[in-house]
């Protein structure tokens, strides 16, 4: 089926891939408590739920917390926002420019600017180096933080351009613009690689290992070990990697996430299913299973899904021109 899907398909699909499994998961975003999560999905259908605080009164799990008040269903998070920055910079540049990422990035989170929601500690940091350096910020204007917000550019990186051979050197400028981190840079690197691979025919297998060939001393074992964990194990893995927000707990557990799903609502609610930061690790799972399936069903993202993403329409027509910006 994924052998079918024609290039430009795959691209488009890699970007809304990104904001529709961020939006899904977004009511049990940083829900953390097990046995909570196999409840809510023993009652039904748990993508795309309203936010409801209520939820986390009693939720177990010393980092489950509602951070989203005031969002509804449909809503993305901080990590849907990176996409979307991402997107908007590479759609009028063309390539990876860092600068005219940062500058996108302090408008939309700092002072005045359109974002409104949670701010999460790279966002902070990367708002305060900017804002100190007055008129001159640097390109790396980001903290040293380990976590999967770095992973923000990838999907738009990568559609722009999916050559391997220069792939890693074109995504760590525009990671350390919000994320001075060398664990973090080689996560994004891998998962650019991963999406890169799809994007050019691989079939999903082949593709988490071309990551996983890119993948430093830290992450290669945990990756490799990912790989090998079956689909009847799901639900074991994400205590095993860890539900938290680290790039060595999120990577590792969107690799399981990606080996063993069917189609892409599956390996979304997999995604959501999993709780803790599944928002965050829909920038590498949501562009993976968008570039590997496609926007064709029956695998691929469900149009109804689309719709009920908000702002999905400037979105698809931000990803349009990126895509028409390079021969498919």
């Amino acid at each position: 089926m994924s052998q079918k899907i024609d290039t430009t398909e795959r691209r488009i699909a890699t970007l809304m891939g990104v904001v529709v499994a961020d939006a899904a998961a977004l009511a049990l975003h940083w829900l953390y408590d097990g046995e909570l999560l196999a409840e809510i999905a023993q009652k039904g259908d748990f993508v795309f739920l309203e936010p409801d605080a209520e939820l986390f009164k009693n939720a177990a799990g010393a980092y489950s917390g509602f951070y989203h008040p005031g969002k509804s269903a449909g809503d993305l998070s901080h990590y849907g926002n990176y996409a979307k920055i991402a997107l908007a910079s590479l759609a009028a540049t063309g390539e990876p420019d860092p600068a005219d990422f940062r500058d996108r990035f302090a408008a939309h989170f700092g002072p005045g600017g359109a974002y409104i929601g949670y701010i999460d500690h790279a966002t902070k940091g990367t708002l305060a180096n900017i804002a100190a350096a007055g008129d001159t910020p640097p390109l790396v204007s980001g903290i040293d933080d380990d976590q999967i917000p770095g992973l923000g550019a990838i999907a738009a990186i990568v559609v722009a351009d999916s050559t391997p051979s220069t792939l890693s050197a074109r995504v760590e400028p525009m990671v350390r613009v919000t994320s001075d981190n060398d664990l973090t840079v080689n996560a994004a690197q891998v998962g650019a690689h991963v999406i890169a691979s799809l994007i050019n025919g691989s079939d999903m297998t082949q593709a988490l290992e071309a990551g996983a060939a890119v993948a430093d001393a830290t992450l290669a074992p945990l990756l490799r070990e990912a790989m090998n964990v079956p689909a009847d194990q799901l639900d074991e893995a994400a205590p095993k990697f860890g539900r938290a927000c680290p790039v060595a707990n999120s990577v590792p557990l969107s690799f399981v996430i990606l080996k063993n799903a069917a189609n892409y609502a599956d390996g979304v609610r997999a995604n959501t299913r999993a709780g803790g930061d599944n928002c965050g690790r829909s920038l590498l799972v949501g562009a993976a299973l968008g570039a590997h399936f496609g926007l064709t069903p029956p695998d691929g993202i469900p149009r109804d899904w689309i719709t009920q993403v908000t702002g999905s329409q400037k979105i698809h027509d931000k990803a349009a021109r990126l895509c028409g910006s390079k021969a498919a």
